[in-house]
């Protein structure tokens, strides 16, 4: 007579999930029932304790089958219908699983890149907090995308004391509008995120923060200048007003 090895937990409460906590003779159910593996073949004839030989059975039916051999096929071949699709859960659930650690290691990557694109610009690395705000725009946009933003934030926000140091203040207004420029460079054509950022560089320079200054830029483009001739008076200007003259000067002449 062939030896009973006890079943571990695991296995029974794989065969049982497998099962849909159901009784594969009678269809009742937990909590309903007392559920039981029972072995397909059994122990007396041979049977072992694989997951292929064992099936969910209620008390009742189990203690009512005694040492008998299951002589309906369709049990047998569904559960190996069963396992099959737990395997594929299985497969499946590894592959997400490698595909999300994929992932990590490219964010974690793009990351460090990203901080060091920073340090390089402007001489200081981001704090935890810093690093989170990155971090969430690494799983939102492009890498390039973020770059490109962060260096039109750095030259439009960023400010320089005398020992040519980033201005606390303007170090935390760079990082806020980050996602603002992204947002904006999708939203907008070439031409208007152009006049935005020469907007940009007015307030910078003269401190303003007056929408009337991209309609002022606009009209100027409008009337013929070119925006590269308008971003370069932007930068020469001594003070808005002399800028702002020159835009008139050329409507006039239009």
């Amino acid at each position: 007579m062939t030896k009973r090895k006890s079943i571990s937990k695991k296995d029974r409460f794989e065969v049982f999930k497998r099962d849909s906590f159901t009784c594969q003779y009678c269809g009742a159910k937990a909590p309903d029932v007392v559920l039981e593996v029972d072995h397909i073949k059994p122990v007396a004839l041979g049977g072992d304790n694989s997951v292929m030989n064992l099936v969910t059975s209620c008390a009742p039916c189990n203690s009512g089958k005694g040492a008998r051999e299951i002589s309906d096929g369709s049990v047998v071949s569904r559960q190996r219908t069963q396992l099959q699709e737990l395997e594929e859960r299985r497969q499946q659930i590894a592959m997400m699983l490698e595909w999300r650690d994929g992932l990590k290691e490219i964010e974690a990557e793009h990351s460090e890149h990203i901080e060091n694109h920073i340090i390089a610009e402007t001489g200081l690395s981001p704090n935890d907090h810093g690093r989170r705000r990155l971090d969430a725009l690494i799983r939102k946009y492009p890498l390039i995308e973020i770059l490109e933003s962060i260096d039109t934030c750095i030259e439009q926000y960023c400010e320089w004391d005398s020992d040519d140091n980033v201005r606390p203040e303007s170090w935390e207004l760079m990082f806020s509008k980050i996602e603002p420029v992204i947002k904006g460079k999708r939203k907008y054509s070439a031409d208007d995120r152009r006049i935005f950022y020469i907007r940009g560089i007015v307030r910078s320079r003269f401190d303003r923060n007056v929408s009337d200054d991209v309609r002022i830029i606009r009209l100027t483009y409008q009337s013929g200048v070119d925006l590269d001739d308008i971003e370069n008076w932007a930068k020469s200007a001594r003070s808005w007003s002399q800028l702002r003259n020159w835009c008139e000067e050329e409507w006039e002449a239009e």
